[in-house]
């Protein structure tokens, strides 16, 4: 870790890219508890 190098705002990035991660996972696990409910 630690690798990328940015000029302004290093945290932001690595902030912006977490929370686009967290909220595609959240997403994911969403549509998958709506399809297990609509399948049971």
């Amino acid at each position: 870790m630690g690798r990328e190098r940015t000029p302004t705002g290093t945290g932001g990035e690595l902030s912006r890219r977490a929370w686009r991660h967290f909220a595609a996972a959240g997403a994911l696990s969403l549509a998958a508890v709506f399809m297990l409910a609509r399948t049971l």
